[in-house]
């Protein structure tokens, strides 16, 4: 069944003022149409019910991607007052127009408008995990082509890091299996961005001496997850999946 939508016109929205520590992300494609990178429509039921984040088709097809079209007057962290506190202290570091990547299980349960036909939903900045700029003028004097005068400034938020994934290795020549697993307890840190500065919760802090290229270790006893699910509708780095974790969850580097 699809969600109740609130509908604006586009001077309407212009007009609206986002509460702080919430973001407007205009989506990519809604849960409906989500097809692959070869074309074709996976189909959506609906199930808003979240108790892990377990290997579900509604999570696999969730709408993870979209450009921030509003930003809030400011982000709001108080340890003495962690009802409307961000849990961290963090910069606001996003931009109008900028492509951001969020937690799914927020984006299916979040409020959604309708501005003249786009489709904008209100996602939490703390939910927020990465972010891609476009640049069109760092190339502008190489021969044209599509993809060589457009550039892409990479911005994690919140603390997080993206990792790349390291495959298992091959037990033998024979073994086409092992090559298609990964470790879950390490990535190589690909990009990262400032740690927080504080938590709330004061048994938290970031490990500041992270440097991209380096392999990462997971805390004993945590999961990491995927910025995207699926590599049929990855379009960070092509189809290639990467971990997302934040800096408090690594335990140290070589």
């Amino acid at each position: 069944m699809e969600r109740t939508r609130i509908k604006l016109s586009q001077e309407e929205f212009a007009k609206a003022k986002i509460l702080n520590n919430y973001v407007a992300v205009e989506l990519l494609r809604v849960e409906k149409d989500a097809k692959t990178h070869a074309g074709i429509y996976m189909g959506y039921l609906e199930d808003t019910t979240w108790e892990d984040d377990s290997e579900t088709h509604p999570a696999d097809i969730a709408s993870v991607i979209g450009r921030v079209v509003k930003l809030p007057p400011k982000l709001y962290y108080n340890p003495n007052d962690k009802s409307n506190s961000l849990p961290w202290d963090t910069d606001m570091e996003l931009e109008i127009g900028d492509l951001v990547w969020f937690n799914f299980i927020e984006s299916l349960n979040a409020n959604e408008v309708d501005v003249d036909g786009k489709i904008i939903r209100i996602i939490p900045f703390q939910d927020l995990y990465v972010a891609k700029r476009e640049d069109f003028n760092a190339n502008w004097h190489k021969e044209y082509r599509e993809d060589a005068y457009k550039t892409y400034e990479t911005i994690c938020l919140n603390g997080y890091v993206i990792l790349e994934q390291v495959p298992l290795p091959k037990i033998s020549e024979l073994d086409v299996v092992s090559e298609q697993k990964v470790y879950d307890d390490r990535g190589i840190v690909r990009y990262s961005g400032k740690p927080n500065r504080a938590y709330v919760d004061p048994r938290y802090s970031d490990n500041i001496e992270i440097q991209e290229g380096s392999l990462a270790y997971f805390r004993p006893g945590y999961q990491p997850f995927l910025l995207e699910r699926r590599a049929y509708f990855a379009v960070f780095q092509g189809d290639k999946l990467f971990y997302c974790a934040q800096r408090r969850r690594l335990i140290f580097t070589t």
